[in-house]
């Protein structure tokens, strides 16, 4: 399969002007710009492009699993925004984050889950923020249940860790790749969970 686009330029960098265009018709000379790019001016830019692919795939992918899994979901709702930022190379998107909305109705409790968390030994890195309090609760839970999981609470965090300390969310998730890849990742030692601090 093969889709196609094109991109017509004309004038300099800063003052011209170009249009975009796709074979299905969507974009025709769609116009895109210096201003639209980096100002307010109307028309598209490439970042914008991208962001509505990436949810556009993230969300029609996610309506599949979820058929498989037995559930029709009635809208699912995702928002990507992309991170346009310079550096001495020139410019580049450092990010893209997803929020979804449309599916938390029709899913089970988490509590509803525990016997089934049990049942689980796979790596797991459980994430959340010490100010994102419904999630607090939760993130002990599947730590206390899932004998592989480990569990960072980022400080003075809420909700949407990516975006609030990009940086250091990507550093654990680094850590807990490289910890996996290299066969250190272990379940837990049934001795924790006593009731005895020294688990003796």
């Amino acid at each position: 399969m093969i889709r196609k686009a094109k991109a017509v330029w004309r004038g300099t960098g800063r003052d011209g002007s170009g249009g975009l265009s796709t074979d299905s018709g969507v974009l025709a000379e769609t116009p895109y710009s210096f201003k639209t790019r980096f100002d307010s001016e109307k028309g598209t830019n490439p970042e914008e492009l991208i962001a509505a692919a990436h949810a556009g795939c993230f969300t029609m992918a996610l309506a599949f699993r979820l058929q498989r899994a037995g559930y029709t979901p009635t809208e699912l709702s995702t928002e990507a925004a992309v991170t346009l930022e310079q550096d001495d190379a020139g410019f580049r998107i450092s990010r893209s984050a997803l929020t979804l909305r449309g599916v938390q109705g029709r899913r089970p409790s988490l509590y509803d889950l525990v016997d089934r968390m049990k049942e689980i030994t796979a790596p797991t890195l459980v994430m959340t923020g010490d100010e994102d309090w419904p999630c607090l609760e939760p993130a002990l839970l599947m730590k206390r249940t899932i004998k592989s999981a480990a569990l960072v609470v980022m400080p003075n965090t809420g909700h949407t860790l990516n975006l609030e300390e990009p940086a250091a969310f990507n550093a654990h998730l680094d850590r807990f790749f490289q910890a996996v890849d290299a066969g250190g990742w272990p379940i837990r030692d049934p001795r924790a969970m006593s009731g005895d601090i020294l688990g003796r």
